[in-house]
């Protein structure tokens, strides 16, 4: 199934935009979509967003646990902890809840804390600190050899095609 994620028709990031990419990703995940497009696409496929990229990443990864589901087995269950411990003791000092504790999702951008330092950033400093890093520091894998040939075959072909005539050789 076919599906666009991440996507808005507003024409700005903004509240509508983020709404809408949200909605787009969640609803492509619960139908099950095995294709799917537009990451970051704005104002009706005519735009990309660098922030909506970002930010939809951040909300793919939110939907992935989600749709991981919850996992249900003795250890998860821990009803023999339960027993031993009993309602109103701690489980804190407990081994289990050491290995377990940590199994949960912690947002790359998205800001939880509960009181704010000085010169700590909200979520948007936190998205453009993430995009500038990106910008700075990635660099693409490249392309294997016979994939860089079979791409510069087809350019050549569809250049041709449009009437462009033959097109020279690209230096790497």
């Amino acid at each position: 199934m076919y599906g666009t994620v991440g996507c808005t028709d507003a024409q700005v990031m903004g509240y509508q935009a983020v709404a809408e990419a949200s909605h787009s990703i969640l609803i492509s995940a619960l139908t099950g979509a095995d294709l799917v497009h537009n990451v970051g696409t704005i104002y009706h496929g005519g735009w990309r967003s660098l922030e909506l990229i970002v930010l939809a990443n951040e909300i793919i990864d939110m939907v992935r646990v989600l749709m991981g589901g919850v996992p249900v087995n003795d250890d998860t269950l821990a009803l023999d902890l339960i027993e031993r411990v009993g309602p109103r003791a701690s489980f804190l000092s407990e081994p289990h809840t050491l290995k377990n504790f940590h199994k949960f999702w912690v947002p790359g951008i998205f800001d939880r804390t509960v009181s704010k330092s000085e010169g700590q950033g909200d979520c948007e400093h936190l998205l453009r600190e993430k995009i500038d890093g990106i910008l700075k520091t990635h660099q693409p894998k490249p392309l294997p050899e016979e994939v860089r040939k079979e791409l510069g075959k087809m350019e050549r072909m569809w250049l041709k095609r449009v009437g462009l005539g033959e097109y020279p050789e690209r230096r790497s």
